[in-house]
């Protein structure tokens, strides 16, 4: 599965509103494969397997980052840890005996950057207003600002194929 999600779910969720005990069966489960996933690869970003728990869930989580067009600073796993350090112990302890998955970093990064560009064009083309979505999001996140053109509205593609370069160079996307 790809870390876009069980990096996600492994971290702090409230349940605020379920339907039935089914829906929140079926939702705790998935939030446990989540955080199992994530802790078997969590063990394995250190030289070190015997770091505390709060550096092994950082460097789990700056890894993952590297595997999406994020525009925020990597120094963004540490402050998720650092405001819940409590909840990732709890993990790391319950799952101690996890076993480890070995990850290759470079061909997920390859992997998840890909499908990060074709989620772009996907939100390009479903939603109404899509290009003014995205440079919104990007502006939000990383601070570039992107002035939409009628041209770029309408043909959303087109314009990435142009704009994208031109945003790396900018530091939109790390």
């Amino acid at each position: 599965t790809n870390p876009y999600f069980w990096a996600r779910f492994a971290q702090p969720v409230k349940l605020v509103w379920l339907a039935d005990a089914a829906t929140r069966d079926a939702v705790v489960e998935s939030l446990v494969t989540a955080a199992t996933t994530a802790y078997a690869h969590a063990q394995n970003t250190s030289v070190d397997p015997g770091k505390l728990p709060a550096v092994q869930w950082t460097t789990l989580f700056q890894n993952t980052y590297r595997t999406e067009l994020r525009p925020e600073s990597i120094d963004r796993a540490q402050m998720i840890v650092e405001a819940d350090q409590q909840h990732y112990r709890i993990i790391s302890q319950a799952l101690a005996d996890e076993p480890t998955i070995k990850t290759n970093w470079l061909l997920e990064r390859w992997r998840g950057k890909t499908l990060s560009v074709l989620r772009l064009i996907k939100a390009a083309f479903t939603f109404q207003g899509g290009a003014d979505y995205i440079a919104w999001k990007i502006k939000r996140h990383a601070g570039v600002d992107i002035k939409v053109t009628d041209f770029q509205r309408h043909h959303p593609l087109l314009a990435a194929i142009t704009l994208l370069p031109q945003l790396i160079r900018k530091g939109a996307f790390r």
